[in-house]
């Protein structure tokens, strides 16, 4: 019994943790939805999903959590000001950094910062290093965006003309004795001799607010079964000698505790591992066969304050045997315009100054790096044991892992000419990704999935790709992740799981499937469709339907994405089942999620099942990322202050270039450059290049013909614009550019073959 005793120590030093975790109270939905507390200077417009601050007079718009230490970015749009806006960071009493923006009457800004120290008498504007920063030419008929960001002391005031423009720093300064975080806030400084006015929209608030920050889910521990105690059983293959109960009616973690040592005593074993987030335990016992298991199970699910009691099942990926086809050509792309990832990728990159990170979990079976596909812009964290396979794994030569082929359509480099990650292409380094393998011995178990979930949502996760499952579970098994998603959700709505339907090709029994089962707010389920968004049926690779007591979300094309290419340019489009048809899903999320860090999980579970096309009774509807999006932009944000939150940032250097200004858009720039393919990196002959305007879309030029080396050169009026154009048989791939009056922009434009 030595190893319960040191079990139960550690539980008690711990402490009661899932006791302290705060339930969100109902409150009233406006308050909710209005993340300022306003005074009576401000007030506050909502129209067409946009939020406006307008104030007037003297007054404070405070954000109403304060931010906790670590990095802060503040990024604003100013519509109109009058007299002095004040924005301000690191409030905490008298103490604060104040960003003054004067406008100057005459179509430009003055900026300054000051430091507010009560403790260290630094009231003056003019002390050493807090100095005046640079004008800013104002139009209002421009987008006006102030970013302002903080870091370990160091200050950052960058300005954007429009959304297209690179940053132009105006405020660049360090504070060795930095001021501790605190609150967000605007203020007009306003008096009889200085009217002050000013409204402000599209602001984002992005930093650590603690305890709503990264979920804290307790002690998570468990003990692998041993293989010759695995039996066969109604449920699969389970550990004869592994009972899981969740224990309920305790006032904490401790009795729990207490509760689950008398059982694993009365059953003669020892508990071996334990979830505290929703009392959950494991308990070894001495049965080696099915009548001892289910002898155990009988007496533990009528055991005192036992609520659920179930076996260790064993999970399994879903998916059937890879087989091979082409690439992006032949049709290859048809389901990646299914969903409208093309349009998709466009709306994002009009959007780009609004992308916050994203930071994805995938459980599966590892990622095999060895195909090039994740040494590009999205970052990849395999710190966790076995997650980096050496080797392709022996059941998927041509793709590395079922893994490898989920982070394929999630995540693969999207410059290197190989497969192209959804949200890669779209959100691009804002993307991140953690694969942890709860297959290390090509065998889960229940307690591997949750091992696994709880590492990533502690780490900073909020999205969870979740490939894997069993048709077949204990009811009980079903009803403890029914209680891990519904505590969640209460708990950290933000967070999202993404979920495969099955592959059994049935309209299934939800009290027997698991990880997902029946309608919960922060879990979505994915179906399979082919390429014409038809459902897949039959087996292998037949996705699973609704049924009065199971949930098909949404479906996307997985039976014949494409989610494998390995150095012989052996490509794997056929049969990915569900599993494959998950990560088209979970890409969309995180790109709203990026667009839209404010939304919970269940308004972005709404908006992806609402905005599906060819609506269906079996499957819910085919995804369409597209139109998710356009929801996601006119999204009124309600639960999650902002979700990406969770994610530690790192704020960078801010490149500094000069932007367009207004009084030379009419004078000639010159633009050179060539269109080549990604694949080759050979020219593009005969391609037509187009030029639009940035952001009305319109355009101003065409029949720009490259030479036989993919060359062009044209002259255009200066200003903003978008570069794309038309090449037989690829897709090319607009890219955003800056004219400048008497001066010669270069810009390579890429294409890739077939899509």
């Amino acid at each position: 019994m030595l190893l319960p005793l040191i079990i139960f120590f550690l539980f008690i030093e711990t402490g009661s943790g899932i006791n302290e975790l705060a339930v969100p109270s109902m409150v009233d939905l406006n308050n909710a939805l209005i993340p300022w507390q306003l005074d009576a200077a401000w007030s506050i417009n909502q129209t067409g999903g946009r939020m406006e601050l307008i104030g007037s007079g003297n007054g404070q718009a405070l954000y109403k959590r304060p931010c906790k230490e670590g990095a802060l970015k503040l990024s604003f749009k100013l519509r109109e000001i009058n007299g002095i806006l004040n924005a301000n960071i690191n409030g905490n009493g008298q103490n604060r950094y104040t960003i003054s923006i004067l406008n100057n009457d005459n179509g430009t800004l003055s900026t300054y910062l000051t430091t507010y120290n009560a403790g260290a008498g630094r009231l003056d504007r003019n002390a050493p290093a807090i100095i005046r920063g640079a004008t800013i030419l104002f139009d209002p008929t421009l987008d006006n965006m102030i970013r302002i960001t903080y870091n370990n002391g160091q200050i950052q005031v960058s300005y954007f003309p429009t959304i297209y423009s690179q940053a132009e720093t105006v405020i660049d300064y360090f504070d060795e004795d930095p001021l501790s975080a605190g609150n967000v806030s605007f203020d007009l400084p306003g008096n009889p001799d200085l009217y002050c006015s000013a409204r402000i929209y599209d602001v984002v608030v992005n930093c650590n607010f603690g305890n709503g920050g990264r979920p804290k889910l307790g002690i998570c521990t468990f003990k692998r079964p041993v293989e010759s105690m695995l039996i066969s059983s109604p449920w699969g293959i389970v550990p004869a000698n592994q009972v899981m109960v969740v224990v309920r009616n305790v006032s904490s973690f401790a009795q729990a505790v207490e509760v689950a040592l008398s059982l694993a005593a009365d059953l003669n074993g020892q508990v071996v591992g334990a979830f505290e987030f929703i009392n959950l335990f494991q308990i070894e016992t001495t049965s080696e066969d099915l009548n001892g298991l289910m002898n155990d199970l009988a007496f533990s699910k009528n055991y005192p304050s036992i609520m659920l009691a179930f076996p260790n099942e064993v999970i399994a990926l879903e998916d059937s045997v890879p087989l091979s086809d082409d690439v992006y050509s032949n049709g290859g792309s048809k389901g990646y315009e299914l969903v409208k990832t093309k349009d998709a990728w466009t709306l994002a990159g009009i959007n780009r100054d609004k992308l916050c990170d994203v930071q994805v979990g995938v459980t599966d079976n590892g990622l095999f790096k060895g195909y090039g596909e994740f040494d590009g812009v999205v970052s990849v964290n395999l710190s966790s044991p076995h997650s980096e396979l050496n080797s392709p794994g022996r059941d998927y030569p041509r793709v590395g892992s079922h893994g490898t082929g989920v982070m394929n359509i999630l995540a693969a480099d999207p410059d290197n000419g190989g497969i192209v990650g959804i949200a890669s292409q779209a959100i691009r380094e804002h993307l991140r990704v953690t694969m942890i393998n709860i297959f290390p011995d090509d065998r889960g178990y229940v307690t591997d999935g949750l091992l696994g979930l709880k590492e990533e949502i502690e780490g900073g996760c909020t999205i969870l790709s979740c490939s894997w499952g069993d048709s077949n579970a204990h009811e009980d098994d079903v009803g403890a992740f029914n209680e891990f998603f519904n505590r969640m959700y209460d708990n950290y709505p933000c967070i999202l799981f993404i979920c495969s339907a099955g592959n059994e090709g049935s309209s299934i029994n939800g009290s027997k499937r698991i990880p997902n089962g029946k309608a919960i707010s922060n879990v979505v389920t994915v179906g399979n469709v082919l390429n014409d968004g038809t459902r897949v049926s039959g087996v292998p690779g037949g996705s699973n339907m609704n049924s009065n007591n199971y949930e098909v979300t949404l479906a996307a094309p997985g039976q014949n994405a494409i989610w494998g290419l390995d150095n012989n340019s052996h490509i794997t489009s056929s049969l990915g089942g569900t599993s494959m048809a998950t990560p088209h899903v979970t890409a969309a999320a995180a790109i709203i999620r990026s667009i839209q860090p404010n939304l919970d999980a269940e308004t972005i579970k709404t908006i992806l099942q609402s905005s599906t096309d060819m609506k269906s009774d079996e499957v819910g509807g085919v995804l369409d990322i597209y139109k998710a999006m356009i929801k996601a932009l006119g999204e009124t944000c309600i639960q999650c202050e902002n979700c990406s939150e969770m994610i530690a940032t790192d704020i960078g250097d801010v490149p500094i270039i000069n932007p367009v200004k207004p009084e030379t858009v009419n004078k000639l720039g010159i633009v050179e450059g060539r269109l080549y393919s990604v694949t080759d990196s050979k020219g593009i002959a005969n391609a037509e290049m187009i030029v639009s305007r940035r952001p009305e879309g319109d355009v101003v030029m065409m029949g720009i013909m490259t030479d036989d080396d993919g060359k062009f050169r044209f002259e255009i009026a200066a200003g903003s614009y978008q570069l794309g154009g038309r090449a037989a048989g690829y897709g090319v791939m607009p890219w955003a550019i800056d004219v400048y009056p008497g001066q010669t922009t270069k810009r390579d434009i890429r294409a890739r073959r077939g899509i």
